[in-house]
C-alpha cells in the first residue's frame, strides 16, 4: 500500500501511527479534540509535513518538552501528565495532578522536575515522578515556563509570577507592561516572552507578545512583535518559540500558524485542518531530533 493511502487509512480508524523517519526529525506536537477523542497530531517541523497521530486522548491541553526530547501531554478532563518518547505513540509514564482542570506544563531544565498548572496552583513533581509539591500562592494558573537557571515563571490570572529556584513561594513579578490579558509565557534565549491580547480586541487583531528582560523581581519590555492572523485571534491557546520561529493555533485552534521570531508580522505558513476533523487546538510543542 501506498504511503499516502496508508496514512489516510491510519486517520479513518481513528488509531495512532507514526511514520518510521519521524524519530529523526524535529516534531510538532498539536494537542486537540474533545473528550473522549482527543488527540495528539505530530508534523516534522518547520516542513509541516503530517507524520503521526495519538489518539485515545480525554481533552488533551497544554504540552511541554523535556531535556531528551521526550513529550509531556496534560489532559484537562482527567487531570494527568501522560509522556511520549520522542516520535513514539505508547505511554512510557503517567502522572495524577492534583486538583482539577490541569491546563499545562514546563520541565526543568536543570533538574528534570515537572511543573503543571491548574485551578489549585502549580504541581511540581521532583524528576517528573512520584508526589508533587503543590503551591497554591495565588489559585489560577495557566501557562508556565523554566528559565536555564531554573525558575519557574507562571501566568496566574493577569499576573506574571515566578518561583525562584530555591524558593518555597511564588512572588508576583513587576511587569512594566500594563496588559489586562497575559496568555502565554516561554523562555528563550536570553528573554522571557509573554503573550498579550490584542489591543482592539476585535477579530484579525494582531496580537502582541513581548520579549522581555527579567531583573529580581522586574521584568521589563525591550521589544514588542506583533503576530498578524487573518481571522479569529488564539485565545488561550499556547505559542512555541523554536529556532528562529513561533508557533501557535489561529482561527479558533482550527489553523496552525508559523510566523518568523522575533519579526513577528504575517505568518510564514498556515497548517490547516482537512476532512471533518477540525483542529479546535490548545496546545502546541516541538520536540528536537536526538
Amino acid at each position: 500500500m501506498p504511503r499516502a493511502s496508508a496514512i489516510a487509512t491510519h486517520a479513518d480508524r481513528g488509531t495512532s501511527w507514526m511514520a518510521p523517519e519521524a524519530k529523526n526529525e524535529d516534531l510538532l506536537y498539536v494537542a486537540g479534540g474533545g473528550s473522549l477523542h482527543g488527540w495528539v497530531r505530530v508534523y516534522s517541523y518547520p516542513q509541516s509535513k503530517l507524520v503521526g497521530k495519538i489518539t485515545g486522548l480525554d481533552l488533551p491541553y497544554g504540552e511541554c518538552v523535556d531535556r531528551t526530547g521526550d513529550v509531556w501531554v496534560i489532559t484537562n478532563f482527567l487531570d494527568t501528565a501522560t509522556e511520549y518518547a520522542h516520535g513514539g505513540t505508547t505511554a512510557i509514564a503517567t502522572l495524577s495532578v492534583p486538583g482539577s482542570n490541569a491546563y499545562a506544563c514546563a520541565v526543568d531544565p536543570t533538574t528534570g522536575n515537572l511543573a503543571v498548572t491548574n485551578t489549585s496552583g502549580v504541581s511540581i513533581f521532583p524528576d517528573a515522578q512520584g508526589t508533587p509539591t503543590t503551591y497554591t500562592d495565588w489559585g489560577q494558573a495557566y501557562f508556565c515556563t523554566y528559565d536555564d537557571d531554573g525558575n519557574l515563571f507562571a501566568l496566574t490570572g493577569d499576573e506574571l509570577t515566578e518561583l525562584p529556584r530555591g524558593s518555597s513561594s511564588f512572588i508576583i513579578m513587576d511587569f512594566s507592561k500594563n496588559e489586562t490579558a497575559l496568555r502565554n509565557v516561554q523562555w528563550k534565549g536570553r528573554y522571557l516572552v509573554v503573550g498579550g491580547a490584542p489591543v482592539s480586541g476585535k477579530h484579525g487583531s494582531p496580537e502582541p507578545v513581548y520579549q522581555v528582560s527579567v531583573s529580581g523581581s522586574e521584568a521589563t519590555v525591550v521589544k514588542t512583535l506583533q503576530l498578524v492572523v487573518s481571522r479569529e485571534r488564539s485565545d488561550n491557546a499556547e505559542f512555541c518559540v523554536q529556532g528562529r520561529t513561533i508557533v501557535q493555533p489561529v482561527d479558533s485552534g482550527k489553523q496552525i500558524a508559523i510566523w518568523a521570531y522575533p519579526a513577528g508580522g504575517n505568518p510564514l505558513k498556515l497548517i490547516a485542518s482537512k476532512g471533518a476533523e477540525k483542529f479546535d487546538t490548545l496546545g502546541v510543542a516541538v520536540s528536537p531530533a536526538k
